[in-house]
């Protein structure tokens, strides 16, 4: 009589013991979950560190914008004070003062200029500008 098994290939002969077929699932199994925590794990710390950059750098925004409010308001208030001081553009002197004290004060000018009411600078701080006299050309001015 003629045997089915015996007539076909070596591989198909071969048994697949349970032993081996668990051992196999269980590796891999094993594998893919750790695989899938892993990549969990660096989703989330890859999420957890941009918002924890973002606040701070919100937070950092806030303080800068604070700073620099708070900047201006003192700028404000030195250049409201000292225009206070120069009611009179006729005293040539106390311009002269009144500019170097304001650039010498605090050092939020780099310089300082004082006009009249022709758009000519009547005043200004360094003197090594050399801008007296000088009549100021701009759309604000007219």
């Amino acid at each position: 009589m003629f045997n089915s098994l015996s007539a076909q290939p070596d591989m198909y002969r071969r048994k697949i013991y349970l032993r081996t077929l668990l051992t196999g699932l269980s590796i891999g199994s094993v594998i893919l979950t750790s695989g899938l925590l892993l990549g969990a794990f660096f989703l989330f710390q890859k999420n957890n560190i941009e918002e924890s950059l973002l606040d701070s750098n919100i937070a950092y925004a806030r303080k800068l914008a604070d700073t620099t409010d708070h900047y201006l308001t003192i700028a404000q208030r030195e250049l409201a004070w000292s225009a206070s001081q120069i009611v009179d553009l006729n005293d040539v002197g106390k311009l002269h003062r009144e500019t170097t004290r304001l650039f010498q004060q605090s050092g939020f000018f780099n310089s300082v200029a004082v006009l009249d009411r022709h758009a000519v600078i009547a005043s200004v701080s360094p003197e090594s500008l050399s801008l007296v006299g000088v009549k100021v050309d701009t759309p604000e001015t007219e």
